[in-house]
């Protein structure tokens, strides 16, 4: 099998991509973004214990009530994605999900 760092280099052949074992990708993005959302977290109590809400405000986004009967919403944005909206913590637990399914599918696939 093909070294995954090896692989993301930009000269790399296609028989070199072929070999790269997907499960090793798929559990190095979730070991990525389980990190990125752990550090986002302990930003947030880093600020709380700290009395730094000014800090706390640079990182959140907003859900506005597009039918004008419900309220605005604040959120933590965990920011992981391209998406405009922003990216919540329902988003970040999908995202988590889908990508250990797919690590733990893959790996089983390729036994």
């Amino acid at each position: 099998m093909a070294n995954l760092r090896d692989v993301l280099q930009m000269d790399v052949s296609l028989l070199d991509i072929l070999k790269v074992d997907p499960s090793e990708l798929y559990e190095k993005q979730f070991e990525m973004l389980k990190t990125h959302a752990l550090e986002t977290l302990e930003t947030v109590a880093r600020c709380i214990r700290n009395d730094n809400y000014k800090a706390i405000r640079k990182i959140l986004n907003h859900s506005y009530a597009g039918d004008g009967n419900g309220n605005e919403k604040s959120f933590i944005d965990f920011e992981f994605s391209d998406n405009s909206e922003g990216d919540d913590i329902e988003d970040l637990l999908t995202k988590l999900t889908q990508i250990k399914d797919l690590a733990t599918r893959t790996k089983i696939d390729r036994k």
